[in-house]
């Protein structure tokens, strides 16, 4: 066998390595540092065997409350049993050592963008302006028709417009297109 085990807690989900021909008494020696929500109080324990070319087979599992004493500050080191295809609680027991440690608040850190770039600003959606026509000359397409004498005088107005009246991006986006 090649076990290995599946913590769950709250919405997170932990692995350790396989232990490879872990057998029946496997050893992970493996840490979680888990940010435990208000309202877990539980871990959910699965230990699977992997399989090469079949999908891992679940031979044990528990549920365990987690102690008051933890809740308290207390490190507990103890052996949970584990249920599975022999019945509840007769598949072997499993280590444990659980510890619980109070994080202080963290401060806000406030972000002050460097001098000269400021974040984009958006106009809301009630409060949408109307972007103005680019006024797009007849010098303006002869200019850019100079340089592209076969191109049809709508597509170079229209990629005028496009380009908010830049006859050097109109250009390259003609250049682009040819």
């Amino acid at each position: 066998m090649d076990p290995y085990c599946r913590l769950t807690v709250g919405h997170h989900v932990f692995e350790t390595p396989t232990a490879v021909n872990g057998s029946k008494n496997p050893r992970w020696s493996k840490s979680f540092s888990v940010f435990l929500l208000d309202g877990v109080d539980a871990i959910n324990i699965e230990i699977y065997n992997e399989m090469t070319f079949a999908e891992d087979d679940r031979i044990a599992w528990t549920l365990i409350q987690l102690p008051a004493r933890v809740f308290q500050g207390s490190t507990v080191d103890d052996w949970y049993p584990l249920s599975g295809r022999q019945g509840d609680d007769k598949e072997g027991m499993i280590s444990l050592v659980l510890t619980l440690e109070n994080l202080p608040p963290q401060p806000q850190v406030q972000y002050i963008p460097a001098g000269g770039y400021y974040p984009a600003q958006h106009p809301r959606p009630h409060q949408q302006q109307q972007q103005q026509p680019v006024q797009i000359t007849d010098a303006d397409i002869g200019s850019v028709q100079e340089v592209f004498p076969d191109t049809d005088t709508e597509v170079i107005k229209s990629v005028l417009e496009a380009h908010g009246g830049n006859k050097d991006a109109a250009i390259s986006a003609l250049l682009q297109m040819s």
